[in-house]
């Protein structure tokens, strides 16, 4: 999924491998995992269906949690931060929130702020453990008023 609330990166090798990466890298920077959700596995286990592996970790950094929930306890809405790992042909997709999509939802800044620290350290985490990111960017036809395209840059995944 491409939109503009989410951004997105890759990882060469697994799932597991992936998962590995980014835990080593996310503690590195003083990142915690508050939570890691096998989603396949649940909805395995509940309905029979087997999907790709996919997971979800709750990121945060302790202090800047601090710092969001201080301010406003609803700020534990968007803390910890969710980072998910899903497998696509032979890589993983890391997918993290868009920092323009919390720029422009609304949140106030002094909830904001410490989530788009957050969002830095993750993004330096990604990086970090060796992942690319996979940049969207909007293309528009002056002479169409149809739908926005977007087109990938970098790697195509699906």
């Amino acid at each position: 999924m491409r939109t503009d609330w989410n951004s997105d990166w890759v990882l060469k090798g697994t799932h597991s491998q992936a998962k590995e990466r980014v835990r080593k890298a996310l503690n590195s920077l003083g990142l915690e995992i508050a939570f890691d959700a096998d989603l396949a596995e649940l909805v395995q286990r509940r309905t029979g269906v087997r999907l790709s592996r996919i997971s979800v970790f709750g990121v945060c950094c302790p202090f800047l949690l601090l710092e969001g929930i201080g301010a406003d306890p609803a700020a534990a809405l968007l803390q910890p931060m969710h980072l998910v790992i899903s497998e696509s042909r032979g890589s993983a997709v890391v997918s993290i929130v868009s920092p323009a999509a919390l720029r422009t939802s609304g949140v106030p800044p002094v909830v904001a702020i410490p989530i788009h620290r957050t969002l830095s350290r993750l993004a330096q985490a990604l990086e970090g453990a060796g992942a690319r990111r996979i940049v969207t960017r909007r293309v528009e036809d002056a002479t169409d008023d149809g739908p926005v395209q977007l087109r990938s840059e970098g790697i195509l995944l699906r």
